[in-house]
């Protein structure tokens, strides 16, 4: 069944890269394989590994959407793009370079640590083909983006009735919180918020073909998230959700119906109400979050212990395990995504790691006020979503493993390569007043 998938994807893959909606087949192609967390191609055996976990299998290995995802990136070398697609690929270049020295002169050169370089890669390849791909946020592809949040909407739904029927059913995680498909219940929370910032510009579209499922799948998201009794991602969701829903009634020009502004708001309120006692349950049975307090004094310690190069990638626990009993006795990293993040990768590493994001960061942040309204959504969209991922991630460490770290740098590369296009500032670019007046002339 594996050898099936590894070769069934590229074949499909490179059947649909030639055709005009790539980037909707695409990125439902990522999404879609994404639910499958199993690893399909180990390069290397996998290490035995006895109460250890980490971001990374133990040896070099790809799961369903990193085939798809090298695969893309493979075949994104051929596409046509028009200028300046290719320039955006450099920034993941001074990474690259990182592991490529600190892998021969500081980290060690076990499976492990190439199975964390791998992850990573996978993820900076998902930035390329975020980049590479058609503008699916522009105007010309409205029908191709409609077809992906379909798509969305038909994931969260199927990741609902799993959640709903491991509740019933007497299966959900520590006999109370469901998980869908995933192998934790706070990987559901994560990959929904990073589709965010594709669902919820899709609210106000002109097109009901696009409008209504992405509103139908932001509420069953929130039910999905919600099913899974996950503190911070309830939190982080919600947030963004009335954040939106206050940015968009600031921004109308008319006054509109008053039920229309407080709509969005009011949906999360009744639909949290079901759940508000599952959430104060497991604040009281867990106000600390377990040995979160104990991992993370463990992990200033590893930092303060590796300050330059860090552990390396995948290499944490393997690292401290013997000088933190802790960390020895749980099998767990420390649980926040910037500290693991320095601990494995050094300061360094990781800003060089997360340069695609920051720039992403940085562009829509120019873009906020841009004229053209398309490009003001998907910015706003993004940097809230930006925030909710600092928040949960302040918390957790599930960002560095898949699905979230590839779709991170999937859905980044796609807004990325959407506000720095030729005239999504609003502004008609020199090109495009040449062929204006090219047509001129010709009339």
């Amino acid at each position: 069944m594996q050898t099936l998938i590894v070769v069934a994807i590229p074949v499909l893959l490179l059947l649909a890269q030639s055709h005009r909606s790539r980037a909707a087949w695409a990125v439902l192609s990522i999404l879609v394989l994404s639910l499958i967390t199993n690893y399909v191609w180990r390069i290397e055996p996998a290490q035995p590994r006895v109460n250890i976990t980490d971001i990374a299998s133990a040896g070099p290995a790809l799961s369903a959407s990193g085939v798809a995802i090298v695969i893309l990136t493979l075949c994104s070398i051929f596409w046509r793009q028009p200028r300046p697609s290719s320039p955006r690929v450099v920034w993941i270049l001074p990474f690259l370079i990182f592991a490529f020295v600190a892998y021969f002169m500081a980290w060690s050169r076990s499976p492990d640590v190439r199975g964390g370089i791998l992850s990573l890669i996978v993820a900076l390849c998902a930035w390329v083909v975020g980049c590479r791909l058609p503008d699916l946020f522009s105007s010309e592809f409205t029908n191709q983006r409609a077809i992906v949040v379909w798509g969305i909407l038909f994931i969260l739904v199927v990741e609902m009735v799993f959640g709903l029927a491991q509740l019933f059913s007497g299966s959900a995680y520590n006999s109370g919180r469901g998980y869908g498909t995933f192998p934790h219940p706070a990987v559901l929370g994560k990959y929904f918020l990073i589709l965010l910032p594709i669902l919820l510009p899709s609210m106000s579209a002109e097109s009901r073909w696009e409008r209504r499922p992405a509103v139908l799948a932001v509420v069953v998201g929130f039910v999905a998230t919600a099913l899974t009794v996950s503190r911070s991602n309830i939190l982080a969701v919600a947030s963004v959700l009335v954040a939106w829903s206050l940015i968009r009634s600031i921004r109308r020009s008319s006054r509109g119906r008053i039920f229309k502004r407080v709509a969005l708001p009011l949906t999360v309120l009744f639909l949290s109400l079901p759940f508000v006692s599952l959430l104060l349950e497991r604040i009281e049975a867990d106000p600390d979050g377990g040995d979160r307090p104990a991992l993370l004094d463990a992990g200033f310690r590893v930092i303060a212990a590796h300050p330059i190069w860090g552990t390396g990638p995948n290499n944490y626990v393997v690292s401290a395990r013997n000088s933190e009993p802790i960390v020895g006795f749980t099998g767990y990293p420390v649980h926040n995504t910037f500290l693991l993040g320095i601990a494995e990768l050094g300061a360094i590493g990781l800003i060089l790691f997360a340069l695609p994001l920051l720039v992403a960061i940085a562009s829509t942040l120019k873009r906020m006020r841009s004229s053209s309204l398309t490009t003001s959504n998907y910015s706003r969209a993004y940097l809230l979503a930006v925030v909710g991922v600092a928040f949960v991630g302040s918390t957790s460490w599930g960002f560095w493993q898949e699905p979230t770290l590839s779709l991170m740098f999937l859905v980044s590369g796609m807004v990325y390569q959407h506000v720095v296009a030729p005239g999504a500032s609003g502004e008609v670019s020199n090109q495009q007043l040449r062929d204006l007046a090219e047509r001129r002339r010709s009339e």
